[in-house]
């Protein structure tokens, strides 16, 4: 089997460096081995995978999507990953809570005090807690 610099060179090649160079930053663990699997079963959807999946938002855009899309699922073992994720991009905590009450709206209280939740561990773990508890919004007299 191909190393993973050989496998992440063949797949620049065929389908651009773009959003090969942002998956494999992104995951450096697995993805050429994942990607090489997608690629030899279907290049159609290899394509739009990385396309759409890694070439046209910007990192902190496209991880504050996911974040919101895990509230939304009530995925929050991989939702903590992806908060680590956002808050490394650059994503402030505000931020986060923000695609979090987003999620509100659409999917239910639940799910979103669970990511609040999630967030709040991340932030702890981080030691980042006062970037939110600083960062709050007055409340009306």
């Amino acid at each position: 089997m191909a190393n993973n610099d050989d496998q992440i060179g063949k797949l620049q090649k065929k389908y651009g460096a773009r959003g090969v160079d942002n998956a494999a930053r992104l995951h450096p663990r697995d993805f050429a081995k994942e990607m090489s699997w997608r690629d030899e079963m279907d290049p159609h959807y290899t394509r739009l995978c990385l396309d759409f999946t890694y070439g046209v938002l910007d990192d902190k855009t496209r991880i504050l999507c996911v974040v919101g899309v895990c509230t939304a699922l009530d995925e929050l073992v991989q939702g903590e990953n992806h908060i680590r994720a956002a808050l490394m991009l650059g994503a402030t905590p505000r931020e986060v809570q923000e695609v979090a009450v987003q999620s509100t709206q659409y999917w239910g209280m639940p799910r979103s005090l669970r990511a609040m939740a999630a967030l709040e561990r991340v932030l702890k773990e981080q030691g980042r807690t006062a970037e939110l508890i600083d960062k709050q919004l007055p409340l009306p007299a």
